[in-house]
């Protein structure tokens, strides 16, 4: 019985821990002894620091010798266990980079650039296979976590890239802005400011200056203020001459000037003794103290310029929502087509066989007339396909002979309107130049077809003729427009065509050439070369000829200028004044201001065409600032280069 109990208890110990097992020998699963002074102890396989305690007082060397054993496992253990993948990936930390290292910095300056300039979530940086890919690339880099990029090194490169504007900005003259707002499918509104001018190499350049959260609402008063507020951020007070803006009243009346009642700042004393002397004030002083505030503010009040495609969409929209259009045969053809294409596009058949043609039918948009240019195109392009695929859903519509002459009539007759608009919505290219030879050009184009054998759209062309006229042919009759398209050396006068109008046109050139030298307007324009009446001797001690040597000086340059040959259209007019500055100093640095303008509000509006990348249905959540900072980069490459992280 008692062997059988010896045998079960040795049955049930559990064995010991690898190195207690060489010094102790197992009785039972909660007694052990000692082999060395034979000692009886008990333990338990979860705490044996009652046989570790024992070991240490019995025999200091065996105790030592546990020890090394232990330390031996240990070693053994990890280097037969699979090894954790962090060691594919990761080197010890003497080997990685320092946190001011040249290429750490510049790692993180191209990883910062990626996630901004491809549209990337900031989260990317705590994915472990992006992680992974950047270590198996270059295993000594430490990556950045979401939070630091947030929280650290994005702001401290935002303000890097503000400073660096403000002081490109402080080396300018004369700049020009536009302006815009734009809401996102979280009806979270932003105000959208770029800044254009034209650099010391003679490039145009732009900066996005803002795409900041607008919170309030779209009134003219709150525009006025986050306006004033980015114009306060980058010093542009005293340098911003136009502001470009689409036709909304909002944005109108942010540009106004209203006349406050002008007030001086004065103390309690100050104000006690006006109150004495209010029965007999003093109107002259009153009216020079206001006079002067309100010419300081005059002063630097930038001038509100109206969008030229925003005001050619209204031309055209006028004339294609008129009743007269929508009863005439064309315009109930272009309502057709509109069916047509949303009934193909709804529909998998029609849809799979104009695939396999390589055709694509393109949607017009309501709030873009060039949408329904582009409709119409795509339709009679290929309208005997179009039919095809219409007779395979069973539809009653169908294109006629009489419906494609109608409608590619109508297409001729929009096509001046879309290559205006090619001309003057160029980006980072001088668009305000072409204006005045775009209007024009459209009203030669309406009469040419207005003379030439139209059957549908006669009374349409009368319509946008008389639409351009009354819309855009003010854009012509500004001096400023004027000057861009005489300076630009493509156009020159050559887009004037009645004799007195180009002289006048010459004379407005000569008149801004004195007035950059500091001469009389009305000599400036006067072409005769008058001998002045002799000095007495008394004034001999005074500088000779100086105004009138100036004179022939202006007047020779804008004759030289508009004897030159005209330049192609296909080459740069800044290029040129960059060869030619030295010849025509005057007119290059009036070409320098007036060429900077752009000639739509496009730019603003295309910096919102890419937010609408940021804000895509998974990112919906993403936060303003966030938002903001990323645009600032992504939209700013050529200063974001100059930052130092």
């Amino acid at each position: 019985m008692d062997e059988q109990q010896m045998s079960s208890s040795e049955t049930c110990a559990e064995p010991f821990p690898t190195p207690l097992s060489e010094f102790f020998k197992s009785l039972t699963s909660t007694e052990a002894c000692c082999n060395n002074c034979k000692k009886k102890l008990k333990f338990s396989t979860k705490a044996s620091s009652n046989l570790i305690t024992h070991l240490k007082r019995c025999s200091p060397n065996l105790y030592a010798k546990y020890i090394t054993l232990k330390e031996n496992m240990k070693k053994t253990k990890v280097d037969q266990s699979q090894p954790p993948i962090k060691s594919f990936f990761q080197t010890s930390s003497s080997q990685r980079f320092a946190p001011y290292d040249a290429t750490q910095k510049a790692l993180t300056k191209a990883l910062l650039k990626s996630i901004a300039c491809d549209q990337l979530p900031l989260s990317i940086v705590n994915s472990q296979s992006f992680r992974n890919l950047l270590l198996t690339a270059e295993p000594r880099y430490v990556i950045p976590g979401r939070s630091t990029f947030r929280n650290s090194l994005i702001p401290m490169v935002i303000r890097q890239m503000e400073e660096e504007m403000r002081r490109e900005i402080a080396r300018m003259s004369n700049v020009y802005l536009t302006i815009d707002l734009w809401t996102n499918r979280n009806m979270t509104s932003f105000l959208g400011i770029t800044m254009h001018f034209v650099d010391a190499e003679w490039k145009l350049r732009s900066f996005v200056l803002a795409v900041d959260s607008f919170l309030e609402r779209h009134t003219a008063e709150n525009i006025a203020e986050a306006y004033d507020h980015v114009i306060e951020k980058f010093r542009l007070t005293t340098k911003v001459k136009k502001v470009v803006s689409d036709n909304a009243s909002s944005m109108i009346k942010a540009f106004q000037v209203s006349l406050p009642e002008f007030h001086l700042h004065k103390t309690g004393e100050e104000i006690n003794e006006d109150n004495e002397k209010e029965l007999n004030p003093d109107p002259e002083q009153e009216m020079s103290d206001e006079g002067a505030d309100l010419n300081a503010l005059l002063t630097y009040l930038p001038e509100r310029v109206s969008c030229f495609a925003h005001t050619q969409q209204l031309c055209i929209k006028d004339c294609l929502q008129h009743s007269d259009f929508a009863k005439s045969y064309v315009g109930k053809q272009l309502g057709k087509v509109a069916k047509i294409v949303n009934s193909v596009r709804k529909s998998v058949n029609a849809s799979s066989y104009l695939q396999r043609k390589k055709i694509t039918l393109r949607a017009q948009n309501v709030t873009r007339w060039n949408s329904q240019l582009v409709m119409l195109q795509s339709v009679l392009k290929d309208h005997e396909e179009v039919n095809a695929a219409l007779t395979l859903i069973q539809s009653r519509e169908k294109i006629t002979n009489q419906d494609y002459l109608a409608l590619s009539e109508l297409v001729s007759v929009l096509m001046p309107f879309k290559e205006a608009m090619q001309q003057v919505e160029g980006q980072n290219i001088v668009t305000s130049s072409c204006i005045c030879p775009v209007v024009l050009g459209l009203l030669k184009a309406m009469d040419q077809l207005k003379n030439s054998d139209l059957h549908y759209c006669q009374k349409l062309t009368a319509n946008l003729k008389n639409s351009v006229s009354k819309r855009l042919l003010p854009f012509v009759n500004s001096p400023d427009n004027r000057l861009a398209s005489l300076l630009d050396p493509r156009f020159k006068n050559s887009w004037i065509e009645d004799d007195f109008d180009k002289e006048e046109a010459i004379c407005l050139l000569k008149t801004h050439v004195a007035s950059r030298l500091g001469q009389d307007d009305e000599e400036s324009c006067s072409t005769e070369d008058e001998t002045p009446a002799k000095k007495p001797n008394l004034f001999n001690f005074m500088a000779e000829g100086l105004k009138r040597k100036r004179t022939r000086n202006s007047i020779i340059e804008v004759d030289g200028y508009l004897g030159e040959e005209i330049l192609h259209f296909d080459e740069d007019p800044l290029m040129y004044w960059k060869k030619k500055s030295e010849e025509f100093p005057t007119l290059a640095a009036l070409a320098k201001d007036y060429l900077g303008l752009t000639a739509t509000s496009a730019p603003s509006e295309r910096i919102f065409s890419i937010a609408g990348n940021f804000y895509t249905a998974r990112r919906n959540l993403l936060g303003p600032e966030t938002f903001r900072t990323l645009m600032f980069i992504k939209c700013n490459p050529a200063v974001f280069e100059q930052v130092k992280i």
